[in-house]
């Protein structure tokens, strides 16, 4: 979140990507964003995007690699190995959705 702040300040002294980029990697080195990432926030804040913590719902689901789901597609695929990817997931929706109701 720090290096958006930053990233939002060089957008606004009209700074070039490639010179907010250097900034980026000078003020944080290795743990600096990529320069894929820095482009993104860029053009994100130069469009007019003004949130810089991240937006709810975004990405993947914390529960999407539980240990207890990856016990459950391991049992899923050893019952039956001839299962698509679909009906594994079908299966861990029904399992996982009947649990939180009950």
């Amino acid at each position: 979140m720090e290096q958006r702040v930053a990233i939002q300040f060089c957008v606004k002294l009209r700074y070039s990507p490639s010179e907010t980029f250097a900034k980026i990697q000078k003020a944080y080195g290795e743990s600096s964003l990529s320069r894929a990432q820095v482009f993104l926030c860029l053009k994100a804040f130069s469009e007019g995007w003004e949130m810089i913590e991240d937006e709810a719902g975004r990405g993947r689901l914390s529960t999407a690699n539980s240990d207890g789901n990856i016990d459950k597609v391991r049992a899923l695929v050893r019952s039956d190995r001839l299962s698509t990817v679909r009906m594994i997931g079908d299966e861990l929706c029904r399992c996982n959705c009947s649990s939180d109701y009950n």
